[in-house]
């Protein structure tokens, strides 16, 4: 839903992970006491957060993740030729 959300260039407040590079737009839940979720909430719709989508494109893209994939079975592909050799 994370992704989905930014994709449409909505920001997102998020618990349970973490992105690896840091993303604008997502906001990360630290502390789950209702009361400061619902600060946080109206903090992020006070103001505008802009959500560099070309980077967001280029990193969580369909073909940018079947490249990490295709890439990932050919190693695999790679080694196991090696070993029956």
């Amino acid at each position: 839903v994370v992704l989905e959300a930014l994709s449409c260039e909505i920001p997102t407040l998020v618990s349970g992970f973490k992105f690896i590079d840091p993303l604008e737009g997502v906001t990360y839940i630290e502390d789950k006491d209702p009361k400061k979720i619902a600060e946080q909430i109206i903090e992020i719709s006070k103001k505008p957060v802009k959500i560099d989508i070309d980077t967001f494109r280029l990193k969580f893209s369909w073909k940018t993740k079947m490249g990490i994939v295709n890439n990932l079975y050919q190693r695999f592909i790679a080694e196991k030729n090696a070993k029956n050799s």
